[in-house]
Parts: C-alpha cells; sequence; structure tokens
C-alpha cells in the first residue's frame, strides 16, 4: 500500500476517534471509515487503532471485555452504564486518588490510576422508574 494512503487511513481513523465522545470499538470506527473509504478492511482499522494507540494518540481501554478506543489523553475516569454500557468521562486526579487512599498506596510507585464507576445512567434510572412506580401500586 502506497504511504500516503496508509497515512491517509491513519489520519481518518484517528479523526474518527477523536470525534466521537462514545470510547468507540474497533467495528464502530470500522462502519463509520467504510462510508468513507468502501475499500478499507477491518484489519487496516485494527492495525491502525493499536499503532496510534503505541504511538500515544489514542488509548486503548478493555470495557466489560471489549477493547474501545479514547482520544482523550488527559488524566481521567469513566462512569459506565451497567444497563446500557455508556460511557462518560469523569475527570480524576490520580495523585489525589492515592493521597486519600492513604500510607499503604503511598508506599506504591504509581504509574497510572484508573477510576471506573459501575451504575445506572440517567436515561437507564428514569426508564426504570415507572417499573418501579407499577410495582408499589400494586402492592
Amino acid at each position: 500500500m502506497p504511504h500516503d494512503r496508509r497515512l491517509a487511513h491513519r489520519d481518518l481513523i484517528l479523526g474518527i476517534v477523536r470525534r466521537s465522545d462514545r470510547h468507540p470499538t474497533a467495528d464502530d470506527v470500522f462502519m463509520e471509515a467504510r462510508s468513507n473509504v468502501p475499500s478499507i478492511s477491518l484489519a487496516t482499522v485494527y492495525r491502525n487503532l493499536r499503532r496510534l494507540a503505541a504511538l500515544g494518540e489514542l488509548r486503548e481501554r478493555m470495557f466489560g471485555g471489549v477493547s474501545r478506543f479514547d482520544a482523550h489523553l488527559e488524566e481521567h475516569g469513566h462512569f459506565v452504564c451497567t444497563e446500557c454500557g455508556a460511557i462518560v468521562d469523569i475527570p480524576v486526579d490520580g495523585a489525589d486518588v492515592v493521597r486519600r487512599l492513604g500510607q499503604r498506596a503511598q508506599a506504591w510507585e504509581v504509574a497510572h490510576v484508573d477510576v471506573e464507576v459501575k451504575g445506572r445512567c440517567p436515561d437507564c434510572r428514569k426508564a426504570a422508574a415507572p417499573s418501579r412506580q407499577a410495582r408499589r401500586g400494586s402492592r
């Protein structure tokens, strides 16, 4: 494959992840990339995503056993909805987390703090509210 086409694919894939706030999977990126470049292969998308992660342009994270990609490189954590799978960035200060964990944690040489808060997102809570009220009313 010509060098400029490889770079064009890499730029396309990086742009897709940067524009997304959903922490896309490789399949998500592939589907969007294919709408721009119908001949692009899933292998090309995977290879470029891994290369971009190795270069520090993206982060690769596992959520629910699925690899997802994040262009938000600053230190942060995530809210993860246990019902719909939504993932939302949250600000996290890793040094503050370690400090709050106390002396035992401070004895460690911390390379990275990974905060993941799981629960139901506002939409899923709202959707569940009518069924809870119906159960209460039938008692």
